[in-house]
């Protein structure tokens, strides 16, 4: 039986099927710009597959057994070009050199979760980025020192601003790093004041499609009617800080938020427990019980439990790390 080849036609159920040069499909996956449909020229066959694997692939969770350093640094090297999420292995030391090869190999990336320190972020990974803003889940930031509200990346590297969450019940730590310090884009609401119908009617429809973190006003509850407009109103949402929740509210905005890296249940800032801990007296029974019934979703890596003592009472918050979709 003779081999197909590129100028020669396949016999299939009695029809002559062309088999097009490499040349010509070279210029047809060039013209398609639809990352859904260069998914499908994956399938076609090998030549394909080679030609469009660099551009497709979007996100890499590698998981915490049995990938090393080398096959990390082998698919970021071969992929790259195209992911914008990646979770690196939980607990596991990575030294300066590893951090900016994978920043160089993945210049288009918007969130990396990694045990990386403050200062391979700012020295090593950021300086190779090319996008403006970038979210980080640091899980060991106790070993990165010195962080600043304002700092340069390198004497030769411009300006950064960045938002730090560090969490009080892990050495967990969300950054978002910005290099457009001119941009007039709020990317952060850490406070707003309550007022009924401001998140539904103010806050998220100026601010939502530009939002990567969010922290609700004490008296706007995580229920299923607020996440469904948070789902639907913030499509680069990657942490939430909900100070009380309903567990369908919880499990809806673990279920649709595609972006989401991490929520806190409850309060963990000082002042703010202070300020609300008479509200917080009944409300901490209902947040366990909502995060003990999404504690086992597929995408939760974490939930990371504080307690801190107030006016004789114990309040309790909960991190809850999640796994992005995108």
């Amino acid at each position: 039986m003779p081999t197909a080849s590129a100028d020669m036609p396949i016999a299939l159920s009695g029809h002559s099927v062309p088999v097009l040069p490499n040349e010509l499909l070279i210029q047809i996956v060039n013209f398609v710009d639809d990352r859904s449909t260069l998914a499908i020229l994956l399938f076609v066959c090998k030549f394909t597959y080679r030609l469009v694997s660099p551009h497709v692939y979007t996100k890499a969770i590698f998981p915490d057994e049995g990938v090393t350093m080398t096959d990390i640094i082998r698919f970021c090297h071969q992929y790259g070009r195209s992911l914008k999420t990646i979770k690196l292995p939980q607990r596991r030391y990575y030294p300066d050199t590893f951090f900016s090869v994978l920043a160089q190999s993945c210049p288009n990336l918007i969130f990396l979760q990694s045990s990386a320190t403050f200062p391979q972020l700012v020295h090593r990974l950021l300086p190779h980025l090319e996008q403006t803003t970038t979210c980080f889940m640091l899980t060991q930031a106790s070993a990165g020192m010195g962080m600043d509200e304002t700092t340069a990346a390198d004497d030769d590297q411009p300006e950064r601003l960045f938002d730090f969450y560090p969490f009080a019940c892990c050495s967990c730590c969300f950054t978002v790093a910005n290099s457009d310090l001119t941009s007039d884009v709020v990317t952060r609401i850490p406070h707003y004041y309550h007022h009924p119908g401001a998140l539904r009617s103010a806050i998220l429809p100026t601010f939502g499609p530009d939002l990567l973190s969010l922290t609700l006003n004490s008296y706007d509850i995580l229920t299923a009617t607020v996440a469904h407009m948070i789902i639907s109103r913030c499509p680069r949402l990657r942490f939430l800080v909900a100070p009380a929740v309903k567990a369908e509210g919880l499990w809806m905005i673990l279920r649709w938020c595609d972006t989401l890296a991490a929520v806190v249940v409850g309060i963990q800032d000082e002042e703010d427990l202070e300020q609300h801990h008479q509200q917080y007296i009944s409300v901490d029974d209902e947040n366990e019980k909502a995060v003990a019934s999404v504690e086992h979703y597929k995408r939760v890596w974490c939930v990371h439990a504080h307690k801190a003592h107030f006016f004789g009472q114990i309040r309790k918050s909960w991190h809850i790390g999640i796994v992005p979709r995108k």
